[in-house]
């Protein structure tokens, strides 16, 4: 009889460690771990993975063998919260940091912390009738992602690799609103980064936004992977239709959409790296050293570095871009003028602009061609300075600088100064270059 109960005591802890085995560790805390075996097995249905009710914090933990294998079987990630769902594919995960971590044969975790209902002060930030918006709501979704290397965190991830989708059922939110007279078509999506990651001054963004009014579902997508995202009525737009449109940021700024670079600017102010609120007048002016590197640095969200800070005696906290500047010289990617200056208020150059891009494409390990022979059909190619001729090869050659046109062929205008527009562009097509 006891050889029977022993037998019977060994069966049911076998059935039990099988059955966790098949089930996703859910734990008590909302805490969700996928490993490769999850995904290669179907252990774990992915496009399918609900967690508890709302007001929770939740962990997801997605090892590199569970993304690799979701690649291989073609299937895509779908993680619901009460009202909230987060939609992706591996691609989005595969940040820089990670390939490299990856390629050098480490283990590495992507960690999504999401917190639902997240309370914040939004009347510091939106009040009926300012900017044409209405907060929907106090409650926002905070959502922040880490790359962990070998079980250690390596860095946070501040922007997705590939777009990620944020599906929000608001039928319960617009019916407990007072939206009289709000049109439910200029619903939309805003994100605003709550802990100060990815900007020293960061400010709300509208996200690009589809809605589905029959069901009442709001989609965005190429969303941040830090901050808070909540939805906004906005009088001056009209979501509604069959793909992501209507993005663009909470204070429109007249005269920008009719700009030559609208596409770029309005782009960029979506990722947060130029202002949500800049003037159209400043569009067709000389952009300055510390506002270009400043915007570069955000561009690469590079994490904040003010080691060097003191170096220049004409860069004091006092200058708004006195963070930024030191994290780009601090991460080799600028320099200044001097052992001592950096002449923050001065213009740019085109040929300064072309040194600053080859050594971001350097850091970012981008191949880079110095062959002179598209630089040498230039008309002023005499004229670029001698330490700047491999760095202005490498721009034209990656297409992030093209040439002027002049009386007689294209030139490269090494010493001319940049308009903000201009550089907006070009950072633009730097930004989809080092992704």
């Amino acid at each position: 009889m006891k050889k029977i109960s022993a037998f019977l005591l060994i069966f049911v802890l076998s059935a039990m460690f099988m059955l966790a085995g098949a089930m996703p560790a859910l734990a008590a805390n909302d805490q969700v771990d996928i490993d490769g075996a999850d995904v290669k097995y179907s252990k774990l249905d992915i496009s399918n993975i609900k967690l508890s009710s709302a007001d929770k914090s939740y962990l997801i933990t997605i090892d590199g063998d569970a993304l690799k294998a979701a690649a291989e079987k073609g299937k895509n990630f779908r993680i619901s919260m009460d009202n909230v769902t987060l939609a992706f594919s591996s691609s989005a995960m595969y940040t820089d940091a990670y390939k490299k971590a990856a390629a050098a044969g480490y283990p590495v975790q992507i960690r999504l912390h999401v917190k639902t209902n997240q309370s914040i002060d939004m009347g510091k930030y939106f009040t009926s009738g300012l900017n044409n918006n209405l907060m929907l709501t106090t409650k926002c979704t905070e959502l922040s992602a880490e790359l962990y290397v070998s079980g250690r965190k390596s860095a946070d991830i501040y922007q997705f690799a590939a777009p990620v989708s944020f599906i929000l059922d608001y039928n319960s939110i617009w019916n407990s609103a007072n939206t009289v007279g709000k049109p439910q078509s200029g619903l939309t999506l805003a994100w605003y980064d709550l802990h100060k990651k990815t900007s020293s001054y960061p400010q709300w963004v509208r996200l690009a936004t589809k809605l589905d009014l029959s069901n009442r579902i709001a989609t965005g997508q190429d969303i941040y992977a830090c901050g808070i995202i909540t939805p906004i009525v906005c009088t001056d737009l009209n979501n509604a239709g069959g793909s992501v449109n209507g993005g663009g940021n909470t204070n429109t700024s007249s005269g920008i959409d009719s700009h030559w670079a609208a596409g770029d600017i309005r782009q960029m102010q979506s990722y947060g790296i130029v202002p949500a609120d800049i003037d159209s007048s400043v569009l067709n002016k000389a952009i300055t050293r510390d506002e270009f590197v400043a915007y570069l640095v955000k561009t690469l969200a590079l994490p904040e570095n003010v080691e060097l800070a003191g170096k220049f005696r004409d860069v004091s906290q006092s200058n708004p871009y006195y963070k930024e500047i030191y994290t780009g010289v601090k991460a080799g990617l600028v320099n200044g003028t001097s052992a001592d200056t950096f002449n923050p208020q001065s213009a740019i150059t085109r040929q300064e602009m072309a040194a600053f891009f080859t050594r971001t494409l350097e850091l970012k390990d981008k191949t880079v061609s110095t062959d002179k022979t598209k630089l040498n059909t230039m008309k002023d190619v005499s004229a670029i300075a001698a330490w700047a001729k491999d760095s202005c090869a490498v721009a034209v050659n990656s297409g992030l600088i093209s040439g002027q046109q002049v009386s007689g062929g294209v030139a490269f205008a090494p010493k001319a100064n940049t308009t903000w527009a201009e550089s907006v562009v070009m950072l633009n097509r730097l930004r989809a270059a080092v992704r």
